[in-house]
């Protein structure tokens, strides 16, 4: 196995690096909308369902524009 940290053998890291970092955000935002709906069928209070439910929404939002994001730097 190469060691990327010598620079004779960094090649490309750069894009290898910025990938991980975004699958890696992509799976926490992921992570996030699944805790939120866990969340909504724990609560019954409505002004909490309603918060819940708006960040939800906003984590879905950002689902999709980074995973627009990755598709475009994919192709």
């Amino acid at each position: 196995m190469k060691d990327y940290l010598d620079p004779r053998n960094a090649e490309g890291m750069p894009n290898l690096a910025d990938s991980a970092i975004v699958m890696d955000f992509l799976l926490t935002v992921k992570n996030g909308i699944r805790n939120y709906g866990f969340a909504l069928t724990e609560t019954a209070n409505p002004v909490l369902r309603k918060a819940l439910t708006r960040q939800m929404e906003a984590a879905i939002d950002l689902h999709g524009e980074i995973a627009e994001l990755m598709i475009k730097k994919a192709g």
